[in-house]
């Protein structure tokens, strides 16, 4: 399992805020429809040419959500529980975070498209 936290050694950026306790991630969101477990979720807010992620960070945290991954600078005062890590690419970092989960497993990866 891995914390939140631990996400500055795999990850360049930094934490614009630091939640109120530590988060043992178990699922990585994209779409803040899809919250399921919001106690171990992450956000990662991407910032695309039709959609920016940034926009559904309130909605994800009404819903549960209190670690986010932004590509912009994000005034935090309203979401005062809430973890936010910056980096350049919430892409660069999501791919990351599932890099480093994989790595813990020696199962084969299956992929499907």
């Amino acid at each position: 399992s891995m914390l939140f936290r631990n996400i500055e050694t795999l990850c360049e950026g930094k934490f614009l805020q630091y939640g109120k306790e530590d988060v043992v991630l178990s699922q990585l969101l994209l779409d803040s429809r899809k919250v399921v477990a919001p106690e171990g979720s992450v956000f990662f807010a991407i910032a695309g040419i039709n959609h920016d992620g940034h926009q559904y960070i309130s909605q994800s945290y009404q819903k549960g959500v209190r670690c986010f991954v932004v590509e912009k600078q994000i005034n935090t005062t309203n979401f005062p529980e809430a973890f936010f890590f910056y980096t350049a690419s919430s892409v660069v970092a999501l791919q990351k975070l599932a890099q480093a989960h994989r790595e813990k497993y020696t199962l084969p990866v299956i992929g499907i498209t």
